[in-house]
């Protein structure tokens, strides 16, 4: 395994179906019949519990410059300034869709993972292993249209609701108070708060920076979500949440 490139194989420990191999070590990230989960044992001490983008700080400042985004750092991927999630390239068909967050420094904060518990719809989870422990699940609410965002106990961190014919127009609440809205567009989303000031924005990097990039990288830059301001002035929420809400979950039920 040595010179074999990242991506899943077969787990050499053999209690599980794949294993995620870094292209040096192998990791804690593990696959089963379409269901990621974490097995840490008999690794190799300090390697990465889950697949994560590397890119080069040249690449990483090449899709913020793309995006006209600053470079802010952060350590949270529901807070940060700017977030830049990466998606890991894949054949045709991708098994195990896997994203990887970044702030704007390129620091890694934690990787999404597809998560399948059952048949239905409802029972696929985007699942935010955090860089420094603990999770987020981004989970749809069908037919009602919504995505709920909650943490490893369960408790809801903010809702997302679809307002308009063709899911035109987002609506992020947070503790029962809405924070901000975002409009669809072609290309860059815009978000506002309840007052209508622009407090950010998602903008995916240009066709050919994602494919330049991700060939070299081995994970394309899907997204760059950029905090102008705090949502809401009382709770002092940003509106990554809804990044990760639209990216995961909402663009799914528009394709």
């Amino acid at each position: 395994m040595s010179h074999a490139r990242e991506g899943w194989y077969p787990d050499p420990t053999g209690r599980h179906r794949l294993r995620w191999w870094t292209g040096r070590t192998w990791a804690a990230a593990v696959a089963d019949d379409g269901a990621q989960s974490f097995d840490p044992d008999g690794l190799t001490p300090g390697a990465p519990a889950w697949p994560l983008a590397e890119p080069s700080a040249e690449d990483h400042a090449a899709v913020l410059a793309a995006c006209h985004a600053a470079a802010v750092p952060g350590d949270d991927p529901l807070t940060a300034g700017t977030l830049v999630l990466w998606h890991r390239r894949s054949g045709l068909v991708d098994l195990h869709p896997t994203w990887s967050v970044h702030d704007g420094t390129g620091t890694w904060l934690g990787t999404f993972a597809l998560e399948v518990s059952g048949p239905t719809p409802n029972e696929r989870s985007y699942v935010l292993h955090r860089a420094g422990g603990g999770v987020v699940s981004v989970t749809p609410d069908r037919p009602a249209a919504v995505a709920r965002l909650r943490d490893g106990a369960g408790h809801e961190v903010a809702t997302i609701l679809t307002e308009g014919a063709g899911v035109q127009r987002l609506v992020a609440t947070v503790d029962g108070m809405t924070v901000a809205h975002a409009t669809y567009s072609v290309g860059e989303v815009a978000v506002a708060d309840a007052a209508g000031s622009t407090v950010g924005r998602l903008v995916p990097p240009p066709l050919k920076v994602r494919r330049q990039i991700g060939r070299r990288v081995g994970w394309d830059p899907v997204l760059v979500s950029e905090q102008i301001a705090v949502a809401d002035p009382v709770t002092g929420r940003g509106v990554n949440a809804l990044a990760l809400g639209w990216e995961h979950v909402l663009r799914e039920w528009v394709a």
